[in-house]
């Protein structure tokens, strides 16, 4: 297994993911297969998660601080100009993820946007803000965050580079540690296990926190390669 995937089992896994999300997690927003009409390859799409929502830091100017700001801020030095008061707040975020098929290098590639609580879409340094600061050199080696045209939609989407998906995979495949996990069918080719694996890495670094019922198909990938990485 050299760690690459065909557009017919991109499709397939593509598939399996979206049954076992709804399977296992049917109250929360759902992947779904977007077939393609405008390609020449019949059967073509890509995988869609729409309007994740996601608790994000902001900073709100106010003229004068509230009991709120006091309370979680502190007193203020009265030599201080409180002009402008800046508290550390929170608000929710929507990004919506696609998985689409890299014909290049034969792997999954992931394209995400995302939109503030107005409808306004994000700025990018509010995005960077979400990813994992702690990251290891060992995982993040595997992604290169660009904004790039997306090949259906044909707008601006931030992008995962794929140059470092299929060493990635080759790995995890030689470790023999697709389709083994419990309640999984052996009959079932481990090439439809390929994007639930890949996801199981790239969701850390692009903010997308794994519901606790979903979790349960990820866990002995991470742990029996954690080794190997």
């Amino acid at each position: 297994m050299d760690g690459t995937l065909s557009r017919e089992d991109f499709r397939s896994s593509c598939c399996l993911l979206a049954n076992l999300w709804r399977s296992s997690c049917p109250n929360i927003p759902q992947w779904r297969w977007h077939e393609s009409v405008s390609c020449s390859f019949t059967g073509e799409g890509y995988l869609v998660l729409e309007d994740w929502p996601i608790e994000a830091p902001f900073q709100v100017e106010r003229t004068q601080p509230s009991a709120y700001d006091v309370s979680c801020q502190g007193a203020v030095d009265e030599d201080e100009d409180i002009a402008t008061f800046c508290c550390a707040e929170y608000e929710v975020h929507f990004y919506t993820y696609h998985i689409i098929y890299n014909d290049m290098y034969k792997v999954p590639k992931l394209l995400l946007k995302g939109r503030y609580s107005d409808g306004q879409p994000i700025e990018l340094k509010d995005i960077l803000q979400l990813l994992p600061a702690g990251l290891s050199n060992d995982i993040a080696k595997w992604t290169f965050l660009t904004y790039e045209e997306h090949p259906y939609m044909h707008m601006p989407w931030l992008a995962l580079h794929p140059c470092g998906t299929s060493e990635l995979m080759k790995m995890v495949y030689c470790g023999s540690l697709i389709g083994c996990q419990d309640g999984y069918d052996s009959s079932t080719p481990v090439t439809q296990f390929y994007i639930l694996s890949w996801l199981s890495f790239v969701s850390q670094i692009i903010a997308l926190k794994l519901p606790r019922e979903f979790s349960q198909f990820f866990e002995p990938i991470k742990k029996t390669c954690a080794h190997k990485i």
